[in-house]
């Protein structure tokens, strides 16, 4: 039923979006004729995108999902292919977990591959000679050229299941946990006992003291931490020099600016199968222990020496990495940049590119593990505390950071009995707490506080999810110019700082902040006033063009957003514009005024969906310098006399009112 209503509104929508797109090319000639289209604009504009993101919550899927984060292991591998350079293998460094995961780095990480990748890559069905004849098609044939064959997943399952078992990897990762010593005896009090206290939470340790057992009963439930070991299986699908890469995508000379090396990288996703079955082998046939008979541990680690240990495959993901410098350094041009550039120049050798480029491989292979697509185990959950603030007992152990969104998720049950898990709101890290120790009970120390974005009033008992998106959101809309501002349809990019500059220590750092860039389209045209009056020397030479220009406007700079009542934010901005005018010399010469200008205003939303939001606001512009004139055919020292307000009647000082959307990544 839900699915069907959301096909009704999509659909309403569109048609919603023809109407709209009709009026945008009315004629606005007249005051009240502009006032009334900008408003149909602006409202079917909002109207399509708030129909839209209805249709997107229709086809939400209800599932019920985990209130506690157990930590998860991570352990990397490399595929070594017969094609992979030698070189791939020695620049192979353990990679940098974060800390809400712990690394589990066993003995040997390279392991060689007896098959080949012909065994699970389907074949590009586009060849190359198909491509190359239809020129439509240019842009698809280089895409085939850049991406390497993609996979069969069910060959990958298999293929590379029996890899790791035939390798033993799963053995060496059960070695690890329990710090088996050479001679095959297992101890529980190493690396198992403490991965397993730091896992637990407070509640547990104050459940457990009212046990006669006491914290012995804490270490009951710590095999699930095994079953939550994960292996990732580095596959370097490709690895070339800048010279064959650029060779292969046909790039012209004057574009080949890098030397270095390029990686084609897959990573296929494993689970340890540590599952009820494996567990009661493990412990009843292959456990042993110091003061054990030595025939039986003799015996015992024969048999697990013969054992392999099973995996689940649970997705695969790619990216690209680089390593690369310019060919050629900065040339001497002036400025303080240039000489920096030039400064800092220093060419790599062959075998440093090389290295940089698995490095970068190595820091990227955790980008895919999160996300869409991944493993509900990968999310960080923790339960609602106290509400007045949010605090919930998640911080530096888990690694969180200002600014990290969170789904506020309520347990619910429908008309067959059946529990899920609903999102209800919205929150993002506000002040860090410091829990990176073993719980000793004391629930509300060391808890995070958070700030609600979206949503209803969370309660006790509600539960967090974390969703952290990309950290950017795109606004768009109308722009409308009050006194001198610029009319048109708006497009602002935002990306969250506060994420990037919290260091994750505890505590509170500045949140809400971000960096925008923007691009307003005025195509109501402006008549230009005393320019002939002021470059008498141009207008007699070169400039006999139209007497009309568009706009177009460039920003960016700094916005600082806050949430006062749930749903409701207001933001502050402050940043540089530039304002560039359409060709005024008509079809003869290319010619345009550019002007400088300081920007500074605000927003006032609402949220409609964790998704999006609704904004109006008003910006207020003012010129900075004098108005330069530019284009190919105008000698760049020609300067004009007269201000940008001269020229274009009330545009030097300029106020614009903004409604639109904003829609979070």
């Amino acid at each position: 039923m839900m699915w069907e209503v959301g096909e009704i509104i999509f659909w309403y929508g569109y048609m919603i979006q023809v109407i709209f797109v009709s009026l945008y090319h009315l004629p606005a000639k007249t005051v009240v004729m502009k006032q009334v289209t900008f408003l149909l604009r602006s409202a079917l504009l909002l109207l399509y995108l708030a129909l839209l993101m209805s249709r997107l919550n229709a086809q939400e899927p209800d599932a019920r999902q985990s209130r506690t984060y157990d930590r998860n292991s991570l352990t990397v591998v490399m595929a070594n292919f017969p094609d992979l350079d030698k070189r791939a293998a020695l620049n192979c460094e353990p990679i940098s977990v974060p800390v809400k995961y712990d690394a589990h780095i066993i003995k040997d990480q390279i392991f060689p591959v007896n098959f080949s990748r012909n065994t699970y890559e389907i074949p590009q069905k586009e060849s190359s000679e198909t491509l190359n004849k239809i020129g439509a098609f240019r842009k698809l044939k280089k895409s085939v050229q850049d991406n390497p064959a993609k996979i069969d997943t069910q060959q990958v399952r298999e293929q590379f299941n029996q890899w790791l078992m035939d390798n033993k990897v799963g053995n060496q990762i059960i070695a690890k946990w329990f710090d088996r010593t050479e001679d095959g005896v297992f101890i529980v009090d190493g690396t198992f006992r403490e991965r397993a206290l730091y896992n637990v939470n407070d509640m547990q340790v104050i459940n457990s003291k009212g046990t006669v057992r006491g914290n012995t009963a804490l270490m009951d439930d710590a095999d699930k931490l095994v079953n939550l070991t994960y292996v990732l299986v580095l596959d370097i699908a490709r690895m070339e020099s800048m010279n064959n890469y650029y060779t292969r995508r046909e790039t012209s000379a004057s574009s080949r600016t890098k030397v270095g090396y390029r990686a084609d990288v897959r990573v296929h996703l494993f689970k340890l199968d540590f599952g009820d079955s494996v567990q009661s082998i493990f412990w009843n046939d292959l456990w042993v222990e110091s003061n054990d008979d030595s025939k039986l541990i003799a015996s015992r680690k024969e048999a697990f020496d013969n054992m392999s240990f099973p995996f689940r495959y649970e997705r695969s993901y790619e990216f690209s990495a680089e390593g690369v410098q310019d060919k050629n350094p900065p040339q001497k041009t002036g400025g303080v940049i240039n000489a920096i550039a030039r400064a800092s120049f220093s060419a790599k050798s062959d075998d440093e590119l090389f290295a940089s480029c698995m490095n970068n491989v190595m820091n990227k292979i955790l980008s895919g593990l999160e996300g869409k697509g991944s493993n509900e185990n990968f999310g960080i959950a923790g339960n609602i505390l106290k509400t007045d603030p949010i605090s919930v007992k998640l911080g530096t152990k888990e690694g969180i950071k200002v600014d990290n969104r969170f789904f506020v998720m309520e347990d619910r049950q429908n008309a067959k009995g059946e529990l899920y898990s609903k999102r209800v709101g919205v929150v993002r890290v506000y002040e860090i707490g410091d829990n990176a120790k073993v719980a000793d009970g004391n629930i509300l120390s060391g808890t995070s506080v958070f700030y609600q974005i979206q949503g209803k009033k969370p309660y006790e008992g509600m539960f967090l999810r974390e969703n952290n998106g990309f950290g950017a959101n795109v606004s768009i809309g109308m722009e409308r110019g009050l006194i001198g501002g610029m009319s048109g349809f708006s497009v602002r990019g935002e990306f969250n700082l506060s994420q990037g500059i919290s260091s994750g220590k505890p505590g509170h750092s500045i949140h809400g902040l971000w960096l925008y860039g923007s691009v307003v389209f005025d195509m109501n045209s402006k008549t230009r006033k005393d320019i002939e009056n002021t470059t008498p020397i141009l207008i007699q030479t070169i400039y006999p063009g139209p007497n009309e220009t568009d706009f177009i406007r460039w920003s960016g700079g700094f916005m600082l957003e806050r949430y006062f009542a749930r749903n409701f934010h207001y933001s502050g901005m402050v940043g540089y514009a530039q304002e560039n005018t359409s060709n005024l010399a008509g079809a003869l010469y290319n010619l345009y005024l550019q002007q400088h200008m300081a920007e500074a205003g605000g927003r006032l939303g609402f949220s409609l969906h964790p998704n999006m939001q609704i904004e109006a606001g008003v910006v207020a512009r003012m010129a900075i310098s004098k108005p330069r004139i530019n284009g190919e055919d105008v000698d760049k020292a020609i300067k004009l006399s007269s201000s940008y307000g001269d020229i274009f009647t009330g545009r030097g000082i300029g106020i614009s009112t903004f409604v639109g959307m904003k829609i979070t990544l």
